[in-house]
């Protein structure tokens, strides 16, 4: 099988997020940056797939500045076959419809039997890449997945929804995204990070996949803001009888929720 994942260069999930000059995007000077972790999921279940169906390749492909050539090495430590990096510095002010159509491009010279992605990225939350890139390519895709296996050229896939679960099956070539629970992400070996060292990050343009006119994005972030500050709490001491009557009446009269 041929399977391309495709992950994503965010920032930790632990670092203090600021916002730039511009006031449209985040400041990236002090951040250190990770593979999206609902990413870490497609990851590993290409390389599964890999093992179990000999003769295999997956690719690893993200989309980002130089930097993000670090995401595919760490990749590469884990397993995956062949990586690609497609080179932005806009990367980060792409809507969601134009990050798949430079996918679909990727995809549409490449024989592929399973695209595997994060049911989401870290950061934007939207959920709409992996379906927007099916659709661009015709292609079946099932979303969500849990549990999913492989019969010659079917994917039957389990999905939890609604406290129940769903059970679809799809033809490859099919597009797959990966949701907490599908498995356990392996750690890189130490083998592994030293012979990623070694390899080469192949790099293209981004406009060399896709035409500058088609990159015009129909989303524009106006400006980004820190929630607002939370208030402090209300204590109420006293006895639990006292405490119990003025919380009450605290609810009713003052935040009206009694």
């Amino acid at each position: 099988m041929n399977i391309f994942v495709f992950v994503k260069h965010v920032p930790d999930t632990e670092a203090r997020i600021k916002i730039d000059s511009s006031g449209k995007n985040i400041a990236t000077a002090d951040i250190t940056f990770m593979d999206s972790p609902y990413d870490e999921f497609a990851v590993e279940q290409a390389l599964l797939l890999a093992e179990a169906n000999e003769g295999s390749v997956v690719t690893a492909v993200t989309i980002g500045s130089e930097d993000a050539k670090q995401l595919l090495r760490d990749n590469l430590a884990k397993g995956v076959n062949e990586v690609v990096h497609i080179n932005s510095d806009k990367f980060g002010q792409f809507d969601a419809l134009t990050t798949a159509k430079i996918i679909a491009a990727f995809l549409k010279d490449k024989e592929y039997d399973l695209v595997l992605f994060g049911n989401k990225a870290y950061g934007a939350d939207n959920s709409l890449v992996p379906s927007m890139v099916a659709g661009l390519l015709d292609v079946a895709q099932i979303n969500l997945v849990t549990k999913m296996e492989i019969s010659g050229k079917s994917v039957k896939a389990e999905r939890q929804v609604e406290g129940m679960t769903e059970i679809m099956e799809a033809s490859m070539p099919c597009v797959i995204s990966a949701q907490k629970g599908l498995n356990e992400p392996r750690m890189k070996s130490l083998k592994g990070i030293m012979a990623a060292k070694k390899k080469e990050i192949p790099s293209i343009s981004v406009g060399d996949v896709i035409p500058e006119s088609e990159l015009t994005m129909g989303i524009e972030v106006l400006s980004l803001q820190n929630p607002a500050a939370k208030e402090g709490g209300k204590k109420f001491e006293g006895e639990p009888v006292d405490a119990a009557t003025e919380l009450f009446k605290y609810m009713r009269e003052e935040i009206k929720i009694v």
